[in-house]
């Protein structure tokens, strides 16, 4: 056995420690009995966070009472919370992350920022008649 191998089976068996307290960090209400995330369950968490249910609110708000400020504020914030989705700080937390199961692909999240994003412009950017 050459110090490549060596080396290669000392690094996997110290990394396995490490992933195993991924999903403990990432998503503390998960257990492995609970079967891997997918899509549906990776937007059902993320839609529980009080900052996806402050956005939500900001959204019916500013377009009930067409405050521009608040429209403009959901769509900073859609981005804020879009942009880490798509090209995440840490990629190689997010894949061990998904490589145990607690983690779902962040497909439908990012495409329901996006729709809240231009659901806000068209409530910024059009305008109701008046009437007379």
């Amino acid at each position: 056995m050459g110090p490549f191998r060596r080396q290669l089976i000392l690094f996997m068996a110290s990394a396995a420690p490490a992933m195993a307290e991924v999903c403990d960090k990432a998503r503390p209400g998960w257990t492995p009995g609970d079967g891997p995330l997918g899509l549906w369950g990776e937007l059902a968490a993320f839609v529980a966070t009080p900052a996806m249910l402050a956005i939500v609110a900001a959204l019916v708000a500013g377009w009930y009472f067409r405050q521009q400020v608040l429209l403009s504020a959901v769509m900073l914030g859609c981005l804020v919370f879009g942009i880490p989705q798509r090209w995440p700080v840490n990629p190689d937390l997010i894949a061990a992350a998904r490589a145990e199961g607690c983690m779902g692909p962040p497909t439908l999240v990012i495409g329901l920022l996006a729709l809240i994003w231009c659901g806000a412009a068209v409530g910024l950017f059009v305008r109701r008649k008046r009437v007379t």
